[in-house]
């Protein structure tokens, strides 16, 4: 018996050396602290006030100490002994509660087809619109959505759990193309508010069902020459809807076009990110936040025959700009962000007041200063002013309203391993 175990063992430590010699495994992972102080006024807690009037009510001021759910967490990579099959899978928290539940952040297999061709299957980032601003503090902010990298402020955000299959396809040292095709039911479509088809007698309502048989499309195509980098970028989806009744729209276009732009001389940074579509709320992208309407379409009844139901889309420009200063250990960054979103309503109502009909601007500016104190840990003090918009035209009845304004600085903390 004990012979048996001591050439078990012996085989065991064989398989073992002999696994990591076939290929490659290394962990890594990311922890943050967040430290902040925000500053609402109330003009944002109260959801809007006619612009000029005096609010008699006083500023919300909230203290955080929180670690953001989504930014803590561990990956595994892989790689085979030629380098030709990877793959990386990541846990990452799920959601702004504390003590949320571990999600998938990443998981998918990279397939080397030759030296210039590649396949990623699985779990991964959009290919458009992926460079983002240094905007980091505030995840977890008390009243607000996600308030990071300018998201709803200029950075268009698709998030990180598309389930999707991209082509990487290398030209030269200087360009790459990427296609991608995601799953079309991974968004946040609005089939629940589309188009209901009137039931039958004494039935209970019947919605409108999405039906996507063609997935959304990305595509990039990362430049460089020099120190510039240049991506265009951009994404599609056709959402369809069943059970629509007759007359009424059974489809939405949803799309963007964007260019990034980046350079460093010396010890500066310059780069942005220029964005223009339509609908892009209804296909999963983080691009609205509070006191904003709906980023996606609308749908109106037509006056003349108000059984039907028709889609008004809406227009969204989005930006964002920033130059760093690097001096020993820190860089210093200034960041803008501007979102404008603007959707006409009703075209049978041309001369009355409709509540559909919006037109709003948001912007978003400050600074981040992180500080490499160790290898891989870096301290980050950040100050943001965030304005949902002081003259909002909402409702049509062109009485500006002001949805407020909001401060937050604070100091974060992050780990990378």
């Amino acid at each position: 018996m004990k012979k048996f175990f001591i050439v078990s063992l012996a085989v065991l430590f064989c398989l073992g050396f002999t696994t990591a010699a076939m290929a490659k495994i290394t962990m890594s992972g990311m922890i943050t602290a967040d430290f902040y102080y925000d500053d609402l006024d109330n003009n944002f807690v109260k959801g809007g006030n006619p612009a000029g009037v005096a609010n008699v009510f006083d500023d919300v001021n909230i203290t955080e100490f929180s670690l953001p759910a989504p930014l803590n967490r561990f990956g595994m990579h892989y790689a085979n002994d030629d380098n030709t099959i990877r793959g990386f899978i990541e846990l990452r928290g799920g959601g702004r509660q504390r003590g949320s539940a571990l999600v998938w952040n990443y998981a998918y297999i990279d397939w080397q087809l030759n030296p210039n061709v590649y396949l990623r299957l699985g779990r991964q980032t959009q290919a458009f619109s992926i460079q983002a601003p240094q905007n980091l503090i505030g995840f977890n902010a008390a009243m607000t959505p996600v308030q990071i990298l300018l998201i709803g402020f200029g950075n268009p955000h698709g998030g990180t759990t598309f389930d999707a299959a991209r082509l990487y396809w290398k030209f030269n040292d200087n360009i790459r193309l990427e296609l991608q095709l995601i799953d079309p039911d991974s968004d946040l479509g609005a089939g629940e508010l589309l188009l209901p088809r009137p039931a039958p007698p004494l039935a209970p309502a019947i919605a409108a069902w999405e039906e996507n048989t063609l997935p959304r499309f990305d595509f990039a195509l990362p430049i460089t020459f020099g120190s510039w980098r240049i991506e265009p970028s951009g994404t599609y989806l056709s959402q369809n809807y069943d059970q629509v009744r007759g007359g009424c729209d059974d489809s939405e276009d949803i799309w963007a076009v964007g260019v990034y732009i980046g350079t460093g001389i010396g010890p500066w940074i310059f780069e942005g990110e220029f964005t223009y579509g339509e609908n892009l709320g209804d296909g999963g992208y983080i691009v609205g936040g509070p006191g904003a309407p709906v980023p996606g379409a609308r749908v109106y009844r037509n006056v003349n025959d108000p059984t039907i139901l028709q889609v008004s889309n809406t227009e969204m420009f989005m930006m964002w700009v920033q130059a760093g200063f690097k001096f020993g250990p820190a860089t210093l960054f200034a960041y803008y962000g501007r979102q404008e979103m603007e959707n006409d309503g009703n075209p049978s109502l041309p001369n009355a007041a409709d509540p559909l009909e919006f037109d709003v601007t948001r912007q978003a500016y400050g600074l981040s200063l992180p500080i490499a104190v160790g290898k891989g840990f870096t301290i980050r003090p950040e100050f943001t002013i965030y304005d949902f918009d002081d003259g909002a035209e909402i409702g049509g009845i062109n009485v500006p309203v002001d949805l407020g304004r909001e401060i937050r600085m604070g100091v974060q903390a992050m780990l990378v391993f």
